[in-house]
């Protein structure tokens, strides 16, 4: 009986030689904005199935990240096997060992992974636009009730120094040439009314431009 163990060790050990094979490469999800675009079951390489993955979603967050990227997938068949493309940008190729993992041609597989890419990608660009488009109202709100604050401070800082000025009415100078009273205290109590004013309304002025070239850069076009 002892001498059976080791052949039954040993036997155990080759059967059970396919299934941790198999355990050790583990299905791996290619995921962008949250939705399931493919899953890969062959890793290439020293790349695990995990690492591929990781590498094609890094690659598609890249082109969901560019403003000038195309979102337009095609399958081009290279001397490597089947490539898929957006723009001109690889994003995976079709390996001997999808294709016998997956039990199609790769031909088949590339064309099926495309579709999968192309339709995943749309769904992950309509969410982000709906996301940005969010942040960037909102973003657009706050500039304008900033706007609307400081407009109430400057209209509140102009009645204060106009009444700073109404309580030095009397002070105010007069201007004189050679004796002559060039300039009364009334005009140029006047004259410092008008400044005031113009002044508050340049400052209103400026901070509308502002807000208002703020907001529109908070809007897509």
């Amino acid at each position: 009986m002892r001498k059976l163990q080791p052949c039954l060790l040993a036997t155990l050990v080759l059967l059970s030689g396919p299934l941790f094979g198999q355990m050790s490469a583990p299905e791996a999800p290619i995921r962008v904005g949250g939705h399931t675009l493919l899953v890969l079951r062959s890793g290439v390489g020293s790349f695990s199935p995990v690492e591929r993955a990781h590498a094609v979603e890094q690659r598609l967050q890249e082109v969901l990240d560019s403003p000038t990227a195309s979102h337009e997938t095609s399958v081009q068949n290279t001397d490597l096997g089947y490539v898929i493309l957006m723009g001109d940008k690889a994003i995976i190729s079709v390996t001997a060992g999808d294709e016998k993992v997956e039990k199609v041609t790769a031909e088949v597989l590339a064309d099926r992974w495309a579709r999968a890419i192309q339709e995943g990608m749309q769904h992950a660009k309509t969410q982000k636009a709906s996301r940005d488009l969010w942040r960037r109202l909102l973003n657009a709100a706050i500039v304008l009730v900033l706007a609307v604050l400081a407009s109430l401070s400057v209209g509140r800082g102009k009645s204060a120094l106009r009444r700073w000025l109404e309580a030095r009415r009397d002070r105010v100078p007069t201007l004189h040439f050679r004796g002559l009273e060039l300039v009364s205290r009334e005009s140029m109590y006047g004259a410092l009314g008008h400044l005031l004013a113009i002044f508050s309304l340049t400052l209103l002025l400026v901070i509308a431009a502002g807000a208002l070239l703020l907001s529109f850069e908070q809007v897509p076009a």
